[in-house]
């Protein structure tokens, strides 16, 4: 089948289909140790987290390779598990996690954490190979996260099922953003945003270039978030030009937040110029982002980065307390 190109709501997206990988099909690499449903239950009296009571409107992140959770009356994140780029589940009740790969990125397992109890399962264990990007579908019934930065798998919270979906080169490992109905996922490349469904068929392509507005621009860290209730709405990253004094300071390019809305081309920055901003994700209603960064009195300190909240129209910008990857 050739690809389809056509014009949706000002944007340019192709259409695609027959990559590799299919719903259903359960492929188990050796670097992968599946553990079932019962090994899960049995592994999680093993291991344990802090109890906590779920507060709606928390927040979980990280920080110096600790899973955190944040409540909305307090600056003082609690220090839960050792772990990294956690992920919340819908209902509030879970959090899911990557197991520290000791001096690389990304993780080697992944593990849920049940706030009300403590108890940790592992739903993966991983010898040499590297995932990233777990993320919740809107139910909660299942888990997708990145293989080696090209393989997008699924796998239920009870550690059952997984299943690679679809396989696409040079993923970025940022974490795949799940459409509203639950039927498929948003995951970018250096080049295109891709739509994909369950059963592996891409199903739209937007150039990055049409978001941005600028070629070649997109890096690793650049996350691309369609808005969870209006998908005309996306929240983006991607680097910008520091202040004087950021590039004094600072070894790299500065990362700010943007907000485009397709219906007219319209690109808003909503970050300050002396801000970097990164790991954006949505609040469950669409009204706030909340993002990791750092501002100017930040710039020597030893662990700059903060928690930000900030409302979709770009006012309200507020510091929560120190951390990284946000996620409610």
């Amino acid at each position: 089948m050739q690809p389809t190109i056509f014009l949706l709501a000002s944007l340019t997206v192709t259409l695609a289909f027959g990559l590799t990988g299919h719903w259903g099909e359960r492929l188990f690499p050796a670097a992968f140790a599946q553990v079932s449903p019962a090994q899960a239950q049995k592994t999680s009296q093993d291991q344990s987290g802090v109890k906590i009571t779920p507060t709606p409107g928390a927040i979980t992140l990280s920080n110096n390779d600790f899973v955190l959770y944040l409540t909305p009356s307090s600056n003082q994140p609690r220090r839960l598990v050792q772990g990294r780029q956690p992920a919340l589940s819908p209902d509030g009740k879970k959090i899911a996690y990557l197991l520290v790969r000791k001096g690389l990125g990304g993780g080697e397992g992944l593990m849920v954490l049940d706030l009300s109890t403590g108890q940790t399962t592992t739903l993966l264990q991983l010898l040499p190979a590297r995932i990233d990007g777990p993320s919740w579908s809107p139910r909660g019934d299942l888990l997708t996260f990145i293989d080696n930065f090209r393989e997008i798998n699924l796998i239920r919270p009870d550690g059952s099922g997984r299943q690679k979906i679809v396989s696409i080169p040079n993923l970025t490992g940022q974490p795949p953003q799940w459409a509203s109905d639950g039927k498929s996922l948003f995951v970018n490349d250096y080049g295109d945003l891709i739509q994909v469904n369950l059963a592996g068929q891409v199903l739209a392509k937007t150039p990055l270039a049409l978001i941005t507005g600028k070629e070649n621009w997109v890096d690793s860290g650049n996350r691309f978030l369609p808005h969870p209730l209006d998908p005309k709405l996306l929240a983006f990253t991607m680097a910008v030009e520091g202040t004087k004094k950021f590039n004094k300071i600072i070894t790299g390019p500065n990362e700010a937040l943007f907000l485009y809305d397709t219906r007219t081309q319209k690109r808003t920055r909503l970050t300050p110029p002396d801000m970097l901003a990164t790991s954006p994700c949505w609040s469950r209603d669409g009204q706030y982002l909340y993002f990791s960064g750092y501002r100017e009195p930040h710039y020597q300190k030893r662990d700059p980065f903060r928690i930000y909240r900030l409302n979709r129209d770009g006012s309200g910008l507020t510091e929560l307390g120190r951390g990284e990857n946000p996620s409610q």
